[in-house]
């Protein structure tokens, strides 16, 4: 029998988020998105969508926003949660308290004032137009496993800082950075977590681990741009995700889209690392190809859910092309243009609401399909799909159950390095 149990020991100054301006991203560990979901289940936010995450601030706050303008079944206990989150994004006032004073901050921690449940900055500085904040974060947890009447247990301690803030009411900007090292006990139990296993100080260089998340995003009226490293998380399900997946690691990318009350397209253009072709898989002396992923992604959002159309193109071996940034095209026809070369896929994901309190989400990939070869079980026809109900009680919980299923060799192709996958580490 394997039991596992992780306990944060000390959470101090914040490790959630709490950022107050409105254009940047809140990143997709952040709580709100589980409790984001139970009020999509309820038909809460409609027009809204919680496939492409993560979502910014200001999003976040119009369905808090929604929610408590149609509160009257919620439980109690619901209540209480949204009255928390209502206060961290700024919807009701909150008791700041702040190191270093400023035009908007005076009130600055000191003895009871650090151990209270007021939010905490070292600077916060805030006006109608502007803002800027920066956050001391730091981390204990202790997790254990009991395999085979076994006990076993790791400690680990994260340090750092986050630094978020808006411009203009236009320019939005995120930097987090934190440094952490394990304490004592097995390594193994660390290398379980999905985000320590990914990360190449850890598990190449044996060393301690460290992590950064950043964006800038410039939003005007329907149109929007940003660049930044992010964890991403694309397409509909429950604990899957088929077009970025809950797996992939943070990734460098720029975007361009445009957003309307119930319809928004994207375009995404991301650099990723490629398998390394020399001995060497980490250091000076490493050569890794170069590798992009451009994608598109088109959303119409009525009140009872959203529907989808997605393509992405993978190529490496060459420069930025431009024929794969042009945000509005067909990537197939183009890649077969190109000389057939690259890694193409297409897709769809859709989230239904059929009825109050229940949600059906899924999605569905096509890599490569020969017709006449339906059916037969052929290897090059590859496709990946998942389908998940989830449905909320009046209690406050949440039941779902999820079906994936992906034939052998999608995401993969005749060029071994234009798979659809984001190499970071080598175990």
């Amino acid at each position: 029998m394997n039991f596992k149990i992780s306990i944060i020991l000390i959470y101090i100054l914040f490790l959630n988020v709490n950022v107050y301006s409105q254009i940047e991203h809140i990143q997709v560990s952040h709580p709100v998105y589980s409790l984001l979901v139970h009020f999509e289940n309820l038909g809460l936010l409609p027009h809204k969508s919680l496939s492409n995450l993560p979502l910014q601030r200001k999003e976040i706050i119009e369905c808090l926003i929604l929610v408590r303008e149609n509160d009257k079944n919620l439980s109690q206990n619901l209540i209480l949660t949204l009255e928390k989150y209502e206060i961290e994004f700024g919807i009701k006032k909150a008791n700041n308290k702040v190191f270093f004073a400023s035009n908007s901050d005076s009130n600055q921690v000191l003895f009871l004032g650090l151990l209270s449940d007021d939010e905490k900055y070292i600077y916060h500085n805030k006006d109608d137009n502007n803002e800027i904040s920066l956050k001391p974060l730091a981390k204990l947890d202790f997790r254990t496993e009991n395999n085979n009447n076994q006990f076993q247990y790791v400690s680990l301690a994260q340090f750092g800082f986050r630094l978020n803030g808006t411009i203009e009411n236009q320019v939005g900007y995120y930097l987090q950075a934190t440094n952490g090292t394990i304490l004592s006990g097995n390594r193994n139990i660390a290398l379980e977590d999905i985000q320590l296993s990914q990360n190449i100080k850890l598990v190449d260089l044996n060393s301690d681990f460290d992590f950064t998340e950043s964006h800038i995003r410039y939003d005007s009226k329907w149109f929007y741009a940003g660049i930044g490293r992010e964890t991403r998380l694309i397409g509909s399900g429950m604990n899957q995700r088929l077009f970025v997946s809950n797996s992939s690691p943070a990734s460098d990318a720029f975007m361009l889209g445009a957003k309307f009350s119930n319809f928004e397209y994207r375009f995404t253009h991301f650099s990723l690392l490629a398998i390394p072709d020399s001995n060497s898989i980490v250091g000076a002396g490493t050569h890794i190809p170069a590798k992009y992923i451009a994608m598109h992604r088109a959303s119409f959002r009525p009140n009872w859910g959203e529907i989808s159309y997605w393509e992405a193109i993978t190529y490496t071996n060459r420069s930025i092309d431009i024929a794969y940034l042009n945000p509005l095209t067909f990537m197939k026809s183009l890649e077969h243009a190109l000389r057939d070369r690259d890694n193409s896929m297409m897709g769809m994901d859709i989230t239904i609401r059929p009825i109050i309190g229940l949600q059906i989400k899924g999605s569905y990939i096509l890599d490569d399909i020969i017709f006449r070869n339906i059916g037969t079980g052929f290897w090059s026809n590859k496709a990946a799909m998942n389908i998940a109900a989830i449905y909320s009680t009046p209690w406050s919980l949440d039941f779902g159950v999820e079906y994936s299923r992906i034939e052998p060799y999608t995401f993969s192709h005749f060029n071994y390095q234009n798979s659809y996958t984001n190499i970071i580490t080598q175990f």
